[in-house]
């Protein structure tokens, strides 16, 4: 089988290409690379069933046999298709259209289908016209030649529309809607509230301005951080954000276009403008760095064989009806964080998340009454789990900003920048559009994919662990479960994290220890926070050799416990008050208090193991075995007492002694005992020796 292919980013010119070589070589199979521009994609959903073309991901490599190269310098670039089968002949068909120099290549294949008079239909007529025109500026450029217009005549008489062209090459990034590239949802702030007020609001959110509107929704003007500032300065904390904010603004129309946006902010010095509707309500914001994402989009595409093999092709098949859904619905729709690091890294994956712009919660139900299932919402948070062929979990775009250290985020919806930038490291930042119409488009704001491939954990801004301090936790889990390691800023900003720790909540640091403990790393975690100054922070000092080693026999001995591992270190520091923070259940509580008990200091290390039995038998056996594996005088005398308590047998019970006819009384408790410390020190054997040691006792 031989195929024809093209290089990446696929233009006008290069898809007239492929679609002439085809010509000359009917057999063929034309194929489509992995990624392709905005315009051709169009065309292509518009008139795909007017051309054979293949997707890269859809065709069986390992059947070719034959590969002609066009639009194509240097066979060495075939490295940007990583399918194609090294065993298969090449052929170099750019090196042949260049030879003839009569114009854009495109001029010299019409000219070759002209000579041998090959049919031309004329929506082919129509696509050659496109690569024509559009690399020649609508033949507009100094390297224009006779033969390009001759080419462009010849075309027109084959039937080619230049209405179809014109409409296809005007759809530049310039002269897209404003619509597709704003971000929504927008934050206002009330004409009623205070400098100070929207003061507080701008320093959580993280904003440097807000669309200020009316009682009606209406907008009313624009409040930035510089307005504020300077009424603050004035003392105009108390004043209403109308006397200081700028108003008449300059608006826009979700309808208008990229190039007007860029007009306006420039001819108006500003770097946003807010985009209203029919009642001049607050829709969206267009930002500078709205148009540089649409002209410099950090974003590759990945094949959807890729896909479909890691997903398997059921779950694939469905996460494209999902797309195709959201389409109708006009939805963004993507997989996110974990998944796609899991994905590009060819790891299992657990969940499905999907995050959408717009609301999680009605998408879910809108899923579940077009394909059936259930939905579970969760209103606070914006999540919604709809259970269908498989559980899946929606969530809306949102934001978040920290009212303080180490406190839950406040949320608010957002745009899926703004969602990829809430995440705590570059790897888990990246998303998957499924949208029919960007199927496989990744987005990788933060260079996640570049993060994966240094082995690196790295977080998103300089702040990020003093904002949320669980984070180190999950830096360290992270690096352990993938072997990677924190990258030198990332590093240097962790071990500054300091105080901060301590606002971390008591159930935030307990669940990410046991986090660490379900997937077997609670040691080597330890130590590795350890080295981030995690443990010196919260306890005051450092562990010691012999803390590290009570840890390691806790673990050898199946007390892999966060809440031990806590007990070690605060016995080793002597700050059992700093553990007892971290307690959480009533038994653990109680463990800490076992802890703190002055017997593990007055207990003699040679005693008997009745004699310790004595002190230690209304003392868990966790709390025994915990101090069993501790680098003290006394651990060994513990582990042989743990051990002879876990095989006791008691001789006597209560029953036994009112059957023997003793009247009940604190007593029994005090015999029971003697009874117990007496066997465990091999004194008495038997039942009837038990019996006659009480009888000697009254």
């Amino acid at each position: 089988m031989k195929a024809i292919v093209s290089l990446n980013n696929l233009d006008f010119h290069g898809l007239a290409i492929l679609a002439a070589a085809k010509k000359f070589h009917p057999g063929a199979i034309a194929v489509l690379p992995p990624i392709y521009q905005h315009a051709v994609k169009r065309f292509l959903d518009d008139y795909k069933t007017d051309f054979s073309f293949q997707h890269d991901g859809e065709l069986s490599w390992n059947e070719v046999d034959e590969i002609v190269f066009v639009d194509w310098e240097d066979e060495k670039q075939e490295s940007l298709y990583r399918s194609l089968p090294a065993s298969a002949a090449k052929t170099n068909f750019w090196r042949t259209i260049k030879a003839t120099k009569r114009g854009v290549p495109i001029t010299s294949l019409i000219y070759e289908i002209k000579r041998k008079q090959i049919p031309v239909t004329a929506i082919e007529a129509t696509l050659f016209a496109l690569g024509l025109y559009s690399s020649t500026n609508h033949l507009t450029l100094p390297s224009t030649t006779a033969s390009d217009a001759d080419a462009c005549a010849y075309l027109l008489e084959k039937g080619a529309d230049l209405r179809v062209v014109n409409d296809y090459l005007q759809q530049t990034p310039m002269a897209e809607k404003i619509a597709s590239v704003m971000s929504k949802p927008v934050v206002t702030v009330q004409a009623s509230q205070l400098v100070d007020e929207v003061w507080q609001t701008l320093l959580r959110s993280g904003h440097s301005g807000f669309p200020v509107v009316d009682e009606t929704g209406a907008l009313a003007g624009v409040i930035t951080r510089m307005d504020l500032a300077k009424a603050r300065q004035f003392g105009m904390g108390e004043a209403q954000v109308t006397e200081v904010m700028s108003a008449p603004i300059t608006t826009l129309r979700a309808n208008d276009s990229i190039d007007a946006a860029c007009a306006h902010l420039a001819y108006n010095q500003v770097g946003r403008l807010p985009v209203v509707g029919d009642n001049n309500e607050p829709i969206g914001i267009v930002t500078r760095t709205d148009i540089v994402r649409l002209l410099y989009p950090n974003k590759h595409a990945v094949a959807p064989s890729e896909l479909a093999s890691y997903f398997g092709k059921q779950t694939f098949s469905f996460l494209q009806k999902i797309g195709a859904f959201a389409d109708e619905l006009q939805v963004p729709v993507y997989l996110v964080g974990g998944l796609v690091r899991d994905f590009l890294l060819k790891r299992p994956h657990k969940d499905i998340d999907l995050v959408i712009e717009g609301d999680g919660i009605a998408f879910a139900k809108q899923l579940a009454t077009a394909f059936g299932g259930s939905v579970r919402s969760h209103e606070s948070f914006g999540t919604a789990t709809w259970v269908n062929e498989q559980e899946m979990d929606i969530v809306t775009c949102r934001k978040e900003f920290y009212l303080q250290k180490g406190a839950l985020p406040t949320v608010r919806p957002a745009s899926i920048y703004e969602d990829l930038a809430r995440r705590d490291f570059s790897i888990n930042a990246m998303a998957i559009q499924i949208n029919r119409s960007s199927f496989g488009n990744v987005l990788d704001v933060f260079q996640g994919k570049q993060a994966l491939i240094d082995k690196h954990i790295r977080i998103l801004h300089p702040l990020s662990f003093i904002e949320d301090p669980t984070r180190l936790f999950r830096a360290v889990r992270f690096g352990l479960r993938l072997n990677f390691s924190l990258s030198f800023e990332t590093l240097h900003q962790a071990t500054k994290t300091g105080a901060a720790l301590h606002h971390i909540s008591a159930k935030r640091l307990r669940q990410e220890l046991d986090l660490l403990a379900n997937e077997g790393v609670l040691l080597e975690g330890f130590r590795q926070l350890a080295d981030l100054h995690v443990w010196t922070t919260l306890f005051g000092s450092p562990f010691s050799k012999r803390a590290w080693q009570h840890l390691a026999n806790l673990q050898q001995h199946g007390l892999n416990d966060g809440m031990f591992f806590l007990l070690a270190g605060a016995v080793d520091c002597d700050r059992l008050d700093v553990a007892s923070r971290y307690a959480l259940t009533k038994q653990e509580k109680h463990l800490t208090e076992e802890a703190s008990l002055p017997i593990w200091q007055q207990m003699s290390a040679t005693s008997s193991i009745g004699e310790a039995h004595r002190d230690l038998a209304q003392i868990s056996s966790e709390i025994v075995r915990f101090y069993s594996e501790a680098e003290l005088p006394l651990s060994p005398l513990l582990r042989r007492y743990a051990e002879k308590r876990r095989q006791l047998e008691p001789l006597l019970t209560g029953a036994d002694l009112l059957k023997a006819g003793y009247r009940p009384g604190p007593s029994f408790s005090q015999w029971l005992l003697e009874i117990e410390c007496l066997q465990l020190d091999g004194r008495i054997n038997t039942k009837d020796q038990a019996l006659a040691w009480i009888a000697e006792k009254t």
